[in-house]
């Protein structure tokens, strides 16, 4: 046990090294009131959940739609807004001074270990609270031998609001519907993040390693609708901003159509990663690696490859004929368009040209650009002039009438996880003992430690797919990224356990702390 816990702590800071992830010490733990004692009143009513759950807690408020309910485990309360549609029944307990307020004792009469397992059990049942459900038998629209189309909108950031979760609630939707045609409208957030100004990033800001985000997604669209649909329908993305990591969305896609202000790229900055440290060759390797999974999937759609080496590499030269024909190159012509430079010494892109988004060291691709090389099949500022250009606007029916829930729904169930875990993690560090402590209230504290990180663990592992770096910056947790935080859980829980095993003294014996130690 002793090897494994060197061996986890040596690995947890080689990771804090290489990735800046240790942001505060662990905190101590002394000196402040036991943590949230729920009295008997707000235990007594029930929600029965469609799913077979039963909740305790306590009605705060109810709405035609909704009901906000209280939720304890374990002693830790979570407030949470439910829809109505998956509550099967309500059960509402007597409320006021009918009984008398019951502590909660501090002394544990059964085995933590046990109380710890149940409400592990239950950890997950708030991180569901807002997730919508897909059509149901009575939502499907008839069929009536008109075309079926089925359309979404994508917006917020991506990796976060737009993540492999909600796209795959959206096709299950549209398979349910028998859609003929998918449209997704994709706008995804391209802001520097905490911008006072509130205005899009320009163009040359790049994220080339965003893609390896998109592969999760990316199966989904290219391989799984023809593989699971009886009949794949037509894919359609009409672009507004698809930068970074959602560029890859619609170039996987063979009918693309742009918005007035589209632009697909933001993947330029391949040549300067890994920067000038260590073996050229190695460097070389790796960049090569990266841009053959880009081509790949750009192969996908039906698009030259070549394409994507002007996206991502600032030393690639592209230029274009009148007809659409691409070649590497400065211009053979004067009629033929210069598309890329070589970014170095008097082509780099200057200030002025940043600022009207009129770069070339790498290239951003805009409706004019992707009509005449064959990326985009054409422009709309609006979905019904799109929707006559797939001949949909007179002779077909809208079969999305549930898509805009999904998207919302998504978004709301994620800023619910978010506070969950905001609110885990506050609890998680407030949960102390006052000196002089008996062997029985640092079981207990140790006890509810521990529930509290099986539920944190829950839900990062349910929805890690949307948790990024600056969440949990911003909220100061151990850890930057999901799976680094569940690495540290994994540690932390196993430190506390070690500490309970050792911890088999006298009751008369006096607890203390030492600088450095957890404080139990």
């Amino acid at each position: 046990m002793k090897h494994r816990k060197n061996w986890m702590v040596a690995a947890l800071a080689g990771g804090a090294v290489l990735l800046g992830i240790l942001q505060v010490p662990v905190m101590p733990v002394a000196q402040a009131a036991p943590a949230f004692p729920v009295p008997a009143d707000e235990a007594e009513d029930t929600l029965l959940m469609t799913n077979g759950q039963e909740l305790k807690g306590k009605i705060l408020s109810e709405t035609p739609t909704t009901i906000k309910f209280r939720l304890s485990i374990a002693g830790i309360t979570t407030d949470v807004e439910y829809p109505r549609s998956q509550i099967k029944e309500v059960r509402k307990g007597k409320a006021g001074g009918d009984k008398p307020e019951t502590p909660r004792p501090e002394t544990p009469k059964a085995d933590p270990a046990a109380g710890e397992e149940a409400a592990a059990a239950t950890a997950e049942a708030p991180t569901d609270a807002t997730a919508q459900d897909t059509s149901s038998p009575g939502d499907i629209i008839p069929v009536d031998g008109r075309q079926r189309y089925y359309y979404a909108e994508l917006t917020g950031r991506f990796g976060e609001d737009i993540t492999q979760m909600v796209i795959s609630r959206l096709l299950k939707d549209a398979q349910k519907q028998k859609a003929d045609v998918v449209i997704f409208y994709l706008d995804a957030t391209w802001k520097f993040r905490n911008s006072e100004d509130g205005k899009d990033a320009p163009d040359d800001v790049a994220s080339f390693d965003a893609i390896f985000r998109s592969e999760d997604i990316l199966p989904m669209l290219v391989e799984g609708v023809p593989k699971e649909w009886d009949k794949a329908p037509k894919m359609v993305f009409w672009v507004r901003t698809a930068m970074g990591g959602a560029a890859m969305l619609p170039i996987s896609c063979p009918n693309i159509y742009m918005h007035p202000e589209g632009r697909i790229g933001g993947l330029g900055d391949l040549s300067f990663i890994f920067g000038s440290t260590g073996d050229e060759v190695v460097r070389q390797k790796q960049r090569s690696l990266r841009l053959g999974h880009a081509k790949g999937w750009m192969h996908k759609g039906g698009y030259d490859e070549r394409i994507m080496s002007a996206m991502a590499q600032a030393e690639y030269v592209l230029s274009m004929h009148p007809d659409g024909t691409l070649y590497e190159g400065y211009p053979e012509n004067p009629a033929d368009e210069l598309l890329t430079d070589d970014g170095e010494k008097e082509n780099v892109d200057t200030l002025e040209q940043r600022v009207r988004g009129e770069t070339n060291d790498v290239l951003t691709i805009k409706p004019r650009i992707a009509q005449l090389m064959g990326l985009s099949k054409g422009t709309f500022d609006s979905k019904d002039d799109l929707l006559a250009a797939l001949d949909l606007s007179v002779n077909a029916v809208d079969v999305s009438p549930k898509a805009k829930k999904i998207s919302d729904g998504w978004k709301e169930e994620l800023a619910r996880t978010r506070t969950q875990l905001k609110n885990m993690w506050r609890d998680y560090r407030e949960v102390r003992v006052q000196p002089p402590a008996e062997y029985q209230q640092r079981t207990a504290a140790r006890g509810k430690r521990r529930n509290i990180l099986k539920q944190m663990k829950n839900v990062l592992e349910r929805y890690k797919e949307a948790l990024t770096p600056p969440f949990f910056q911003e909220y100061e947790f151990p850890a930057q990224t999901p799976d680094k935080m569940i690495e540290w859980i994994t540690f932390a829980d196993e430190r506390i356990w070690i500490e309970q095993q050792k911890d088999k003294k006298p009751p008369s014996k006096l607890w203390h702390s030492s600088p450095g130690s957890s404080g139990w």
